[in-house]
């Protein structure tokens, strides 16, 4: 099983999509959210930061469009999406070099209280309909 957990800060802000996934001979519209994620640990008096792109899918893809604002915390469970040979996703950057990209699927997000967020001005509100999954 491979998993990875994830805490840190939303950097750029989500953006969401629909897209059709076919799945057994049928056509369905699918959420699909992504923004990014920094991650920081202290490395003797420096701090060293790591930058994820993070892909969510579904319902919760909803839920991450909704609520998640640049700046706030989250901590996130999930996979690592690697290239077709295991490698992180590499790019073209615009003036021309190579860079590389550490992805994350997220298959659960927990969203920090709402003192804990930077930037957030309203709290999730909890609904009978809707499964938070935090």
């Amino acid at each position: 099983m491979e998993k990875i957990i994830l805490s840190g800060n939303v950097g750029k802000e989500p953006e969401m999509k629909y897209v059709i996934v076919k799945r057994n001979g049928e056509e369905t519209s699918q959420a699909v959210t992504n923004f990014s994620l920094a991650t920081s640990h202290m490395m003797g008096t420096k701090t060293e930061t790591h930058w994820f792109r993070v892909t969510v899918w579904g319902k919760l893809a909803e839920l991450c469009s909704s609520y998640i604002k640049s700046g706030n915390k989250i901590q996130l469970v999930g996979r690592l999406q690697a290239d077709e040979k295991g490698n992180p996703r590499t790019f073209q950057r615009a003036d021309g070099t190579t860079g590389a990209s550490f992805e994350i699927v997220a298959d659960e997000v927990e969203f920090a209280p709402k003192s804990m967020s930077a930037q957030t001005d309203e709290a999730a509100p909890a609904s009978d309909d809707v499964e938070i999954p935090f």
